[in-house]
């Protein structure tokens, strides 16, 4: 399953053209406009120079297969290093605003091309790839965690009748443009009668904070018995990650207090 980092408060593509955040980026020789959904930017976290988003390009005048006031939203990628760009879905609008065609979106990628040099896709990069952190290869990692030991850096952060939660500082990665901190949890089981979590078992998370809108999601988790022994883990996609409330009253707003009072 692939590890998916999001660089921006993403959720799933919606076909309504108007309900995204369309940041314009260029227009080409032909009066062709782009954008992109802010709300759609997402990172790889295997391979951390590629970046997908959603694009929106408008048709001012017909040329390069668009009719006049056509429009087309497309899933892609763009490869920060290789400068390409993959295609993996396509929705095409005409000018009342009806599908006249669409592809099937099952992740496997239409086509690749090499961007042209001063092409509006040289601008798409240059607005996308400033974006990568330099550390967001470290934020979800492909092998399993070792066992925690007291040399590491876990800082206590809260703790109720059932867990104590503690934060590896040295895992915080901000970018406060978009106002997201990557970071590892662990929650160490304090209760007695829970067959599931048995007491001192804990759990070591990876996860983002979306510290303007108050949520965070899971990025990886692995449950680990009292002696350091792993027992389960999973990892989630960027179409599998969903944001949660993080509740100023219970565990999950101390959290979030906590990763967000570096983001000014």
């Amino acid at each position: 399953m692939n590890k998916i980092l999001l660089l921006s408060c993403a959720a799933v593509f919606s076909l309504n053209v108007n309900a995204a955040s369309w940041q314009p980026i260029g227009i080409n020789k032909s009066g062709t406009k782009l954008y992109i959904d802010k709300d759609s930017i997402l990172m790889n976290a295997d391979r951390t120079e590629e970046v997908l988003y959603k694009s929106r390009l408008e048709a001012s005048e017909s040329g390069n297969g668009l009719n006049r006031g056509e429009l087309l939203i497309a899933t892609e990628t763009i490869n920060c290093v290789t400068a390409t760009k993959t295609l993996y879905s396509l929705i095409k609008y005409n000018p009342a605003g009806k599908i006249t065609y669409k592809t099937v979106d099952d992740g496997r990628a239409i086509n690749v091309v090499k961007i042209a040099p001063n092409s509006i896709y040289t601008k798409v990069m240059d607005y996308l790839c400033p974006m990568l952190p330099s550390r967001a290869a470290q934020v979800i990692e492909a092998e399993p965690l070792p066992p925690i030991d007291t040399k590491n850096t876990w800082s206590y952060v809260a703790q109720d009748d059932n867990v104590l939660v503690q934060i590896d500082d040295l895992t915080i990665i901000k970018n406060p443009k978009n106002k997201l901190v990557a970071f590892t949890s662990k929650l160490t089981s304090k209760a007695y009668n829970n067959e599931s979590f048995p007491h001192g078992d804990y759990l070591i998370a990876k996860n983002l904070a979306d510290c303007e809108k108050g949520t965070v999601a899971r990025l990886y988790i692995a449950q680990h018995d009292r002696k350091g022994k792993l027992t389960e883990e999973e990892r989630y996609s960027y179409n599998d990650l969903k944001f949660r409330i993080a509740n100023d009253n219970q565990i999950s707003g101390s959290i979030q207090k906590y990763v967000c009072k570096s983001i000014k």
